[in-house]
């Protein structure tokens, strides 16, 4: 029961893609792309590690 739940939920409450609410609304420019780049958290610790460990 709860599969067949959770189905007709997510059939119901789609989050639908809207480009406006994407849109920048507090810059005054407009995306070129619309690329969404995301860098993986574990990539960005790694990397902070590493330019730490430079320094030394």
């Amino acid at each position: 029961i709860f599969w067949l739940l959770t189905w007709i939920a997510e059939y119901f409450f789609k989050s639908k893609n809207n480009k406006q609410k994407n849109q920048f609304y507090e810059c005054g420019f407009r995306a070129l792309s619309e690329l969404n780049i995301q860098i993986n958290l574990n990539f960005s610790i790694v990397c902070v590690f590493l330019i730490l460990y430079d320094v030394e």
